[in-house]
Formats: C-alpha cells, structure tokens, sequence
C-alpha cells in the first residue's frame, strides 16, 4: 500500500464505505474536511504493523490515499517505542540524505487539551513538501483510559498535497 494508490486495490467500495460509516464523524478528524481518515486495526494484511491509517480527499470516488501511516501500541512502555524510534531514524537518516530533516522534538498532543500527552517526533521534507515522518506518542493516563488509547510508535508518509492541507487549512 503506497500515496497514490486506490484503497479500492485493498477493499471494496462496499468494505470502505461500511468503514466510513463505522466513524459518527464519517472519518472527519480535523476543522477542515478537506481530508478523511480510516484507521484498520488487527488485518492479517498488515504484517508490520497493528494499525493502519488513511488520508482520503473528501468526494474522491476513486479513493486516492494521501498519506499512510503505520502504528504500534506499547501499552505503558514508551522506552520500546523510543528503542523503534532511534534505529528507524538511523535507517531513515541514510534512505532519506537529501531531505530536510527536522530533527527530534517533542511538543504537546494537539488532541489532548489536558496538555498531558505528548509527542516526540522527527520529519523529513523532500523539496515538494511531501514527508517522511517518525512519531512516539506518550498518552496521559486519562485519555489511556477514556479513549483505550496507548502509547504508539508510528511513521506516516504523506503526499505533497496532503502536507500542504496539514499545515496550511486542516486547523
């Protein structure tokens, strides 16, 4: 599964729209419904990772996936996810020498307004503005149990025009 291919290569449109229909907000996850997401989690399909998430243009009857990302859960063990992190950036590091990197950081999860889950994340940005991404996010202990939300390790790749979405409208 690649940007730019169709989900449709991957599920039927009745399999698609069922998972779209699954969301109360049809997949909607920012201000801006520019873009969708569709997360699929536990399919023997996906070999590497647990779940699997989708950026899809609003209206795209042919489902053209923006950007992809990969994730695994780490329960309460963030130190495994900062394990992945750091030998994954030495493979990116070498995949990726022309790109701008942005190097590691971490900020606050945009999605937790408590202000207690974090991010640690490195991006890497090709001249077109599509990146490479590397993330562990560290999840406060009231959205772990709220949501069953737990701390992950995932790397996104995103297109050009999704990157351009992201940092320009979808907030």
């Amino acid at each position: 599964m690649s940007i730019g291919d169709s989900l449709l290569d991957y599920f039927s449109e009745e399999e698609i729209n069922k998972k779209i229909n699954s969301y109360p907000d049809k997949g909607y996850i920012y201000p801006s419904r520019d873009f969708y997401s569709l997360t699929y989690k536990f399919l023997p399909k996906f070999e590497t990772y647990e779940s699997i998430q989708i950026h899809l243009k609003s209206n795209d009857k042919k489902y053209k996936i923006f950007s992809i990302s990969g994730s695994n859960n780490h329960k309460d063990d963030i130190d495994k996810c900062f394990s992945n992190f750091g030998s994954i950036e030495k493979e990116f590091d070498l995949m990726f020498k022309n790109a701008r990197k942005i190097n590691k950081q971490k900020r606050l999860h945009v999605y937790d307004k408590s202000g207690k889950s974090t991010t640690t994340d490195v991006y890497y940005y090709f001249d077109d503005k599509a990146f490479v991404s590397i993330v562990c996010t560290d999840w406060s202990d009231e959205i772990t149990k709220s949501y069953k939300e737990f701390d992950n390790f995932a790397v996104e790749i995103a297109s050009s025009e999704f990157s351009k979405w992201l940092t320009n409208e979808a907030y």
